[in-house]
């Protein structure tokens, strides 16, 4: 069993909150939605099919059994993305809405459904021509710059290099492994992990709204 801890600042960017209803929906309901629908699975089903049971203990606290007794198993699942309860579930399950919509492009978004591309991370979708996309600043987004606070402290300094040096060389299933200091996800921490960090070196984190772009 595996107790995963959510965020409980985290805000998609219609300004709903990020809660494990999301988590559980896109794993359990939407599947079910969406077959409902005569609509193709999702591309991530079968790593969550993976999962022996999915148990919400409050609204940012969750637990996932596995199938497979591996160290990795929970990653083929915490490493899917989560999408918005109550952004897709309405589209989806609108009697109105086709297979061809669900399936299709959703830029401009169906009337009725402004928020079908809402999302967690630092953007947000302004418009969109055949060649060019354009994006602007999600000003709800939790935004660790570059990914090089590791301590948590809102800053990237001296202490974040401490913590990737202190895992430098390890993998999954050494002493010394620390998941945050992977920043780059290829499952070493090696020197391109430290760059990362010394590249961010020194900015505030996360960026303030008025931050340089």
């Amino acid at each position: 069993m595996v107790t995963v801890h959510l965020r409980n600042d985290i805000f998609w960017s219609d300004g709903v909150q990020f809660t494990a209803d999301d988590v559980g929906y896109t794993f359990i309901d939407l599947p079910v939605e969406l077959a409902a629908k005569g609509a193709p699975a999702m591309w991530w089903e079968p790593t969550v099919n993976q999962m022996q049971s999915y148990t919400k203990i409050d609204d940012f606290t969750i637990e996932i059994k596995m199938k497979v007794l591996s160290v990795f198993a929970i990653g083929w699942v915490l490493g899917n993305i989560i999408v918005p309860q109550h952004a897709l579930s309405p589209f989806i399950t609108d009697p109105a809405t086709t297979v061809a919509q669900i399936t299709g492009f959703w830029f401009p978004t169906p009337v009725g459904y402004p928020d079908l591309l809402t999302g967690t991370g630092p953007f947000m979708l302004q418009s969109n021509t055949a060649e060019t996309v354009t994006m602007i600043r999600n000003p709800t987004a939790y935004n660790r710059s570059h990914r090089g606070d590791l301590n948590y402290d809102e800053i990237v300094d001296i202490f974040d290099i401490v913590k990737v040096a202190s895992a430098f060389g390890s993998v999954p299933g050494d002493l010394n492994w620390d998941p945050k200091a992977d920043i780059n996800r290829d499952l070493i921490v090696d020197i391109f992990d430290i760059t990362i960090v010394a590249g961010a070196f020194g900015w505030p984190d996360p960026v303030p709204l008025n931050w340089p772009s």
